[in-house]
């Protein structure tokens, strides 16, 4: 049986964040995901995703209430995953283009 390996659509190099601490990782677009790779798991099935159906919103923040970098992507049940990435806009503006060729929110 093969397993088939999904290309990311966009991919960067990212944090994911709690407030305090920053794991390393690559966070990426899929054909029905947003997907975080941790970088001390990349050999484990370790990874966090979070599928287009259950996406309310998806929204640049500051860190620290002083620098942009900040990524919030919210769930339908109020759950939110925060990241911290380079040029933001640009992967909240794929994320949203994805969401729309799905009809998703």
């Amino acid at each position: 049986m093969k397993v088939k390996i999904l290309q990311p659509i966009y991919s960067v190099e990212a944090s994911i964040w709690d407030g305090s601490y920053q794991l390393p990782g690559v966070l990426e677009i899929l054909n029905d995901t947003v997907s975080f790779k941790f970088n001390d798991f990349n050999k484990s099935h370790i990874k966090l995703q979070i599928p287009f159906i259950e996406i309310k919103e998806v929204e640049e923040y500051l860190i620290y209430e002083l620098a942009r970098g900040g990524l919030r992507i919210t769930s339908k049940n109020g759950h939110f995953d925060l990241f911290v990435l380079q040029n933001v806009a640009l992967f909240k503006q794929k994320v949203l283009e994805e969401l729309s060729k799905l009809n998703v929110q």
